[in-house]
């Protein structure tokens, strides 16, 4: 599922072009075949590279993995969907592509590991990935355990738990489109959706007149300016939410919102909870 849920978010994102860059190991071979499968369903394919398990073991590792992106990049950019077996395989594929001046996730956009916030987080860009609810995997493994040391059997075949969900970060948080005035708008939103804007501060930071950008968003994205700025201001609080306890009305008013209470509107429009409410039901899912 997690392999399907990171080729979705790519697709989802007007990518058509992907790369894969795993290890050898069980896990991300069986998260690999179902990106590729998903992938295969609508008509795409993806290159598969082999890297390190550790890329700091050795300068031989470390080469071998660079290696490994760079054949990933040379072939494929722009623009490219990557999904990167571990978040430090993701960093060093960022790396690669400040080297190459390849903008991410403009040129590259990165889905990489479990979602380890400090590997995530900094530097940036920030890095999407998949939460895969490590804190129910340890009660599973407990629960399993203690089953054993009652004397009942052992599990035969392994258990493969859902994933929470995916964790939207700067490393795909765009869209691509052809319209060079709808991606100029884009950008400004992305940079200054935390102020007070509206379409028309939007309009006037590209230089057109409302009526034609809201006809240019229609045409390229099938939405109005002000629910692009409404997505990027919802999902940059429900990052707030999830991995933070800062206070809901802190949140509101960094991300845009200003008052808490339309914050409390729009997630009780979109996702039927309140904030407070997501925030629990997120950790629920996890434990």
């Amino acid at each position: 599922m997690a392999g399907r849920l990171r080729a979705e978010h790519l697709m989802s994102r007007g990518i058509t072009k992907f790369a894969a860059l795993i290890t050898n190991t069980a896990a991300q071979q069986i998260e690999c075949d179902s990106f590729v499968k998903t992938l295969r369903a609508e008509g795409y394919t993806c290159k598969v590279g082999k890297v390190a398990q550790d890329t700091n073991r050795s300068i031989t590792q470390w080469r071998r993995t660079t290696a490994a992106i760079d054949s990933v990049l040379e072939a494929s950019v722009p623009l490219i969907g990557v999904y990167a077996g571990t978040e430090m395989v993701g960093r060093l594929l960022a790396q690669r592509c400040r080297k190459y001046r390849y903008r991410v996730p403009n040129d590259v956009a990165i889905v990489a590991g479990w979602n380890e916030p400090a590997f995530c987080n900094q530097p940036r860009p920030s890095l999407t990935s998949i939460d895969v609810g490590s804190e129910r995997q340890g009660y599973e493994a407990a629960r399993m355990l203690h089953d054993m040391m009652k004397q009942e059997p052992a599990p035969t075949r392994p258990l493969i738990l859902p994933p929470v969900g995916l964790v939207i970060r700067e490393s795909t948080d765009f869209h691509v489109v052809d319209d060079d005035m709808v991606a100029t708008a884009l950008k400004f939103i992305a940079a200054n959706f935390q102020k007070r804007i509206g379409p028309n501060d939007v309009a006037a930071a590209v230089g057109a007149q409302t009526r034609t950008l809201q006809n240019r968003f229609h045409k390229a994205l099938g939405w109005p300016v002000a629910t692009e700025i409404r997505r990027v201001r919802i999902e940059r609080a429900k990052r707030e939410l999830t991995e933070s306890d800062r206070k809901v009305a802190d949140i509101a008013a960094e991300v845009g919102f200003g008052d808490p209470m339309r914050l409390y509107e729009v997630f009780r429009r979109e996702f039927g909870l309140s904030p407070s409410e997501f925030r629990k039901q997120h950790q629920a899912a996890a434990q």
